[in-house]
Parts: C-alpha cells; sequence; structure tokens
C-alpha cells in the first residue's frame, strides 16, 4: 500500500508515472488498487534553469528488500525531468487505516 507523495514535479508527470502502477506493484509486492500517487504541486530550490530537484516521498508498509528497487524505479523515470530525484521512505507500520480500518 505505498502512498507516493512528488513534490518538484508537475501533476501530468506523476500521472504518467502512476500509469506504471501494475509494474510497481509488482516490484514492491503491491496489489495496485492499493497503490496511491499523491501530486504536490509544489517547487523545490535551487533551481538549474528549467529544471529543479524532484522529492518522492514514499509513505508504506516497512519492505527493506523493496525500498533500493523503488527508489531506482523511481529515479529512472524521473532523472530527465530534474537535476536530480531524492526518494524518502518512512514506514507507517501499524498506523495506516483504510475505510476506517486499520491496514497492516
Amino acid at each position: 500500500m505505498p502512498i507516493l507523495k512528488f513534490s518538484g514535479v508537475s501533476t501530468e508527470l506523476v500521472e504518467k508515472y502512476s500509469q506504471l502502477i501494475d509494474e510497481i506493484g509488482e516490484l514492491v509486492n503491491a496489489a495496485p488498487e492499493n497503490i496511491m500517487f499523491i501530486s504536490e504541486q509544489s517547487e523545490i530550490f535551487p533551481k538549474t534553469g528549467n529544471q529543479a530537484p524532484i522529492f518522492v516521498t514514499v509513505e508504506w508498509m516497512a519492505r527493506l528488500d523493496k525500498q533500493e528497487l523503488l527508489a531506482k524505479h523511481l529515479t529512472n523515470f524521473f532523472k530527465d525531468y530534474g537535476t536530480k530525484v531524492g526518494v524518502f521512505f518512512t514506514d507507517i507500520n501499524s498506523k495506516w487505516y483504510m475505510n476506517g480500518n486499520k491496514v497492516g
């Protein structure tokens, strides 16, 4: 159930990345219907020309063996759209509720 939040990138690009949902689900062993993409629509500085850094926050149930795989997947997709791509993982084990029910 990863929740991916994107800063420093357009909503259109987040939507384009979200089209890889089946591939991402397989990569991190998550059902595609449990994956969410959030466009924060914020800017990150410093910019170099038209490009700025891109920052992705991933909130999920800990998958230590999948962290690096997802970080590389995100970096490979977004590397041409920003000066650098940072990915930060937050484990929300036992703290996530969906439709009022505790998940994980």
